[in-house]
């Protein structure tokens, strides 16, 4: 029987983002990554439930200046995706959307940082579960990783951020 390779597990308390894969048996209780994420700002707006990843896209505009990179919807209307930048170009992140990662802080959709919505977008197929929880003790927040302030227009988990200027 063909399985995904991954699962996902969304703790809502611990604003976490795990990925699991299969063990011998083919249940997935591997941890492999935990990823920090905001959520959405009341309860109802990030739903609990199973769900399936489906579409996805390199960049998700949500008005006229407002994008993120590496989308994967998983219900009508919301999506796992990077913080907000001004526009589709790596040094314009909108920091105050990166900051409110480990917060309850979106419309319903799971903001996460630059690697972990890459990571999700490239090795997550359609197809590919998410289980939505309000709490588990199987992950919890693994911190989130502070702006460079030589470079605050950067995900700093985007490997693209050019290095600091040293004097």
């Amino acid at each position: 029987m063909f399985q995904n390779a991954y699962r996902l597990l969304l703790d809502k308390d611990d604003h976490a983002l795990g990925v699991f894969t299969y063990d011998e048996n083919g249940e997935y209780t591997v941890l492999l990554h935990v990823f920090p994420c905001a959520t959405g700002r009341s309860k109802r707006m990030t739903p609990l439930g199973e769900f399936e990843i489906s579409s996805k896209g390199e960049w998700k505009r949500w008005n006229s200046s407002q994008y993120s990179p590496f989308y994967t919807k998983y219900t009508s209307g919301l999506y796992i995706h990077g913080a907000l930048y001004r526009s589709k170009r790596g040094d314009t992140l909108r920091k105050g959307s990166y900051e409110d990662i480990g917060t309850n802080a979106t419309s319903g959709c799971l903001r996460t940082t630059y690697e972990a919505a890459k990571w999700v977008y490239f090795h997550c197929p359609a197809g590919t579960v998410i289980e939505i929880v309000q709490s588990s003790d199987l992950i919890e927040f693994p911190g989130l990783v502070p702006i460079d302030e030589s470079n605050p227009k950067w995900d700093p988990t985007d490997p693209r951020k050019p290095p600091a200027e040293t004097e």
